[in-house]
């Protein structure tokens, strides 16, 4: 990892968390590093100097080369520092008597001094390009969190531990002289904050206002870390987005430097960008624990068990064995709808979860889809449980299963001599059910589609697609992410997931950019793509993701993304690729528009940790390249509960006089069930809870923390805000 203006690594959690594995993890990328009395990569020398720095007193400063090849720290800024914390600590466990201190220069000063001091000492080493990874920068958050020169420019590595008896225990064991706050002095502050103690400490001498840790109650000295962790915890989440964050815990999930390194270039990729334009979201983190999926996760599915024989009669049309034939059309001659448009859902599936797929049928039907064609791509997985699961829809006329395609891998032909290629295989499977003006939807069963108006449906679209004359609109993806799940929760993935990446016009073109790259790199979605919905016949060669060939009609359009227009970035491709743009693409009619801004397809490609290696591991019903990499950190940047939410509407908008069917739906699509346990050690285990309604996320602790927050105002667009959310029950 080169060392550029943007390789500074802050470890902004205590010590003993794993400060001293991240040093080793940058020393071995190269990063020139310091941690206490350590350093690498900064070329210096093994061997005794002066150092004239500390207000003219002369110190002999030993630098001998250590087991790994590491040195003592020559530089003044450091040695200044060190100086003035080694003074603090002194000067409280000297009982106040300077004569025996090392420091005597800096023995007596305030805290105002003190703070001024760090101040403009941690300013210099910005300029020193340094990382640094232990005290006492691990114990002034707020300052490295407030210097400019930091922030713009910097990784912050928030190393954490989630039991903080145990890192109270071993903090007092291992560096019992260690020192914090007086409550006294800062009763509802971060006492474990030096620079924001001695700021509190103000003109009184900063050790009378400083304690030892083995001079506190162990219980006391963890609930401090705790307030400490979390406070940081939520500074961390106001950083913009040219800010970065990585969230590590070695202590959940053991890992080693080597991992950990991983995951600092990882991260340090995505900050080589122009200027400060640097992609992080807001309050985002990579956990380490998402790298080591080598857990015990239950393998089995929550029960797999829909509502179909709640639901009313499928039309007969549908019902009787076959379907509508293809051919059949809605329009009269002069392309004017005749009879009303039905909606037809296609998917091709392998080796998905079976109550994710009921809960995909479910949730289609839900918002008014007449049937659901399921082209079966498994090999012998769960055939019976398969068959059983389905039956009731199929005898219901809802799902059409096609088994012509079981076994076969992309590219590989049927008995018939058909090629298996995802689009060809999706319009095959359309044919068999949509007539000519029904609305089709190429879907994966990982993607649910969001109406702006939980009182509209896909007939009600498909009728105001016919009136203004759109043959095809299209609609952008949310790409959810894991939500800190490492094992995958049951229950509803609506509300277990409500973690998402940045939408295309919540990024800079450079943040863009960088990543598309880091999709294509790993060989997964692009971030910024959607889908299209076209009237089946009307439309020419719609492919899984784009109708660029306009419509067979000339009275029709085709609709592009609400803004009206189309990005590279939009197809999946940078801005500086030569993408084929879609010029045949129009605004979206008035009211259309009014529907489609604040309508997306909330995509749950990736699920939990263990749910993503799955993935991974079952491969593609494409030809694309297997997937690689854990679950991109940006897909967990921002907290959108609107899919949960207006499901949940959309569920009490039925018919009361169909209560079973409504306490059946809540049950498979906005109850989740969700435990602390099953989350990743990222600070953000109660944000998720069941009992919590939706936009009323808690963070850590149950403090009422502020979390960020997704609105929508009147007119469709999306706002973000920072609310204070209640405490935990």
């Amino acid at each position: 990892m080169p060392r550029t203006r943007t390789t500074r690594v802050l470890a902004v959690g205590q010590g003993t968390t794993g400060t001293h594995t991240i040093f080793n993890a940058l020393c071995a990328l190269g990063v020139p590093s310091v941690h206490y009395r350590q350093e690498c990569n900064t070329g210096s020398p093994c061997r005794y100097t002066k150092d004239r720095s500390l207000a003219g007193a002369v110190k002999h400063v030993p630098h001998v080369c250590g087991a790994e090849g590491l040195e003592l720290y020559e530089s003044k800024n450091v040695v200044r520092m060190r100086a003035m914390y080694d003074a603090a600590k002194e000067f409280v466990a000297n009982k106040r008597d300077c004569t025996r201190a090392r420091h005597q220069h800096l023995c007596n000063v305030t805290g105002n001094e003190w703070a001024a001091a760090a101040r403009a000492t941690v300013s210099a080493l910005a300029r020193d390009q340094l990382s640094l990874t232990d005290s006492p920068y691990a114990q002034m958050p707020s300052l490295l969190l407030s210097l400019p020169e930091l922030v713009n420019t910097s990784l912050y590595v928030n190393s954490l531990r989630t039991n903080a008896t145990e890192w109270a225990t071993s903090r007092v064991r291992e560096h019992n002289s260690s020192i914090m706050c007086r409550q006294e002095v800062f009763p509802n502050g971060d006492r474990l904050d030096l620079h924001a103690c001695a700021e509190a400490c103000g003109p009184n001498v900063f050790g009378d206002c400083l304690v030892r840790y083995d001079d506190m109650p162990l219980e006391a000295l963890a609930g401090a870390y705790e307030r400490s962790a979390s406070r940081l915890r939520s500074s961390l989440q106001k950083l913009p987005w040219q800010r970065r964050v990585l969230t590590v815990d070695m202590f959940t999930t053991r890992i080693d430097t080597k991992k950990v390194s991983d995951l600092i270039q990882q991260a340090h990729s995505r900050s080589q960008c122009a200027g400060t334009a640097c992609i992080n979201g807001r309050g985002s983190s990579l956990s380490v624990a998402s790298h080591n999926v080598l857990m015990t996760c239950a393998g089995a599915d929550d029960e797999a068990v829909g509502c179909a024989a709640l639901w009313p009669p499928t039309p007969p049309d549908l019902a009787r064995s076959g379907g509508f034939q293809g051919g059949q059309s809605l329009l009269t001659s002069g392309n004017q709808l005749e009879h009303p448009p039905r909606a037809i859902v296609v998917t091709i599936f392998k080796k998905t979860r079976l109550a994710t797929l009921v809960q995909f049928l479910e949730y289609y039907r839900l918002i008014g889809a007449s049937r659901v064609v399921l082209v079966d791509n498994n090999c012998g997985y769960e055939t019976g449980r398969v068959n059983r699961i389905l039956a009731p829809y199929i005898h219901g006329g809802f799902v059409k299963l096609m088994t012509e395609y079981r076994c076969l891998k992309p590219g590989e032909r049927t008995a018939e001599g058909d090629v298996f290629a995802e689009t060809t295989v999706m319009r095959w499977a359309a044919s068999k059910s949509a007539r000519a003006g029904d609305l089709v939807l190429f879907l994966s069963d990982d993607e649910f589609l969001v109406l702006k108006d939980p009182a509209w449906s896909l007939p009600m679209l498909a009728r105001q697609m016919h009136a203004e004359r759109v043959c095809a609109v299209h609609v952008p993806w949310k790409q959810f992410g894991s939500g800190g799940h490492r094992c995958q929760p049951n229950g509803s993935l609506l509300r277990n997931f409500q973690s998402r990446g940045p939408l295309l016009h919540e990024l800079t073109p450079t943040d863009a950019d960088a990543m598309l790259e880091d999709a294509h790199n790993a060989k997964i979605n692009p971030p910024f793509k959607g889908k299209p919905l076209f009237l089946w016949q009307l439309s020419k060669t719609c492919a899984t993701h784009l109708c660029s060939d306009g419509c067979d009609f000339a009275d029709f359009t085709v609709c592009g993304y609400p803004n009206g227009t189309f990005d590279n970035r939009s197809v999946g491709t940078k801005s500086s690729d030569q993408a084929t743009k879609l010029t045949r693409s129009a605004v979206c009619p008035p009211l259309l528009r009014n529907q489609m801004v604040g309508t997306f397809i909330n995509h749950y490609a990736y699920q939990s940790a263990a749910a993503w290696e799955e993935k991974k591991e079952r491969g593609r019903v494409s030809d694309l390249v297997d997937r690689r990499g854990p679950v991109p950190f940006e897909y967990n940047a921002l907290v959108d509960g609107a899919g949960f939410s207006k499901t949940s509407e959309r569920i009490s908008l039925l018919s009361p006089a169909k209560p079973s069917l409504q306490s059946c739906l809540r049950r498979l699509l906005a109850d989740g069930v969700t435990t602390s346990r099953e989350l990743l050690a990222t600070g953000q285990t109660d944000r998720l809870g069941p009992t919590l309604p939706a936009f009323h996320q808690v963070a850590e602790g149950g403090r009422g923390e502020k979390r960020h927050e997704i609105k929508t105002d009147a007119g469709g667009e999306e706002r973000h805000k920072i609310k204070k959310a209640a405490p935990c029950p």
